[in-house]
């Protein structure tokens, strides 16, 4: 449950975690996060999860977790991989423990659908409330932002499964500007079907703060949602624009 008057912050990061592409996107996340440490001094405290890369094998999760650290660490953070790529491991108290430590919490990209079910009811998820709730911030790349929203759309044509749903009503499709025929394919399919859709573009992220929704970094973010089509840049979406569809 949120804290009272705390607001949740989360971003959803169409694609390039790690990368230079993406240092616009989380220099705001890491200011965003020094927010929750009031008057402490100390570097913001990032955890770098390559949850949904699991699957891949230990060599490139472990991959996703040096770069996540390397990068977080150059940009001045306190930054730390937390090995969370099973159930068993998503229910470790010591890991959930350093989870909880973080102000600004990353989940990699990888598979959407397993990332949801290895953290789902976990003390690792568990663990992410807090952070959000004391004023935090969680951040998803690609297959981390898609658990953020109500429904994870299969890529290329899988159906819909079960996110988290910190975007009540929303479906989020990442990589948006990457995969032309691939995504305008996904959109005809998903659009319509009682979901705002946010289609999020390279080294660019939808940071929801407090009550507002802002397009950041070098690209745009697209929204079908019940004020109509839209397509913003490095601006606030008005009010009511991710709002779930009646």
């Amino acid at each position: 449950m949120q804290t009272a008057g705390v607001s949740r912050t989360i971003a959803l990061v169409g694609s390039g975690e790690y990368l230079e592409k993406s240092r616009e996107v989380d220099e705001h996340l890491l200011s965003l996060a020094a927010g929750c440490r009031g008057a402490d001094a100390e570097p913001v405290k990032v955890a770098c999860l390559p949850t949904a890369a699991a699957g891949d094998g230990e060599r490139v999760w472990r991959d996703w977790s040096r770069r996540g650290v390397e990068w977080f660490t150059g940009l001045g953070a306190d930054a730390v991989a937390v090995d969370v790529v099973s159930a068993e491991t998503a229910d470790d108290p010591g890991l959930a423990a350093e989870v909880e430590q973080a102000d600004l919490v990353y989940l990699s990209g990888g598979k959407p659908t397993m990332l949801h079910e290895v953290l789902d009811g976990s003390r690792a998820w568990s663990a992410i409330q807090v952070v959000l709730d004391r004023g935090g911030v969680l951040a998803g790349c690609s297959a981390g932002a898609m658990v953020q929203g109500a429904k994870i759309a299969g890529l290329r044509g899988g159906g819909e499964t079960d996110g988290f749903a910190l975007l009540p009503g929303t479906m989020i499709i990442p990589h948006f500007d990457e995969w032309p025929s691939l995504i305008s394919g996904l959109v005809r399919r998903v659009v319509g079907r009682g979901h705002t859709v946010v289609g999020i573009d390279g080294g660019t992220a939808m940071v929801r703060h407090g009550d507002e929704h802002r397009a950041v970094g070098i690209g745009g973010v697209e929204v079908w949602g019940p004020l109509g089509h839209r397509r913003f840049e490095r601006e606030l979406l008005p009010a009511g624009f991710i709002d779930p569809i009646a």
